[in-house]
């Protein structure tokens, strides 16, 4: 009978699963960003990913009912 995976390693299965996805240059980014290292990192793996990964589209986001909105280039508009 197999065991059950801990939470942890269902967490680490679905990572490896998602940067499988990913393209390679931004993988960096989500592995800083699940590291917990770059709340920046995140914000922008998440724009890529909204944007096809096509960074010159973050640029030219149109979805200003989005939470991140305002950080999608690194600096918010309030500072």
């Amino acid at each position: 009978m197999m065991r059950e995976l801990t939470v942890d390693e269902q967490l680490t299965k679905r990572r490896e699963a998602k940067l499988a996805e990913v393209p390679a240059r931004a993988r960096g980014m989500y592995r800083q960003a699940w590291a917990r290292k770059s709340r920046r990192a995140a914000i922008r793996a998440h724009c890529l990913e909204c944007m096809g990964y096509l960074a010159p589209e973050v640029r030219v986001c149109t979805s200003h009912g989005c939470a991140l909105f305002e950080y999608r280039t690194g600096r918010a508009a309030d500072g």
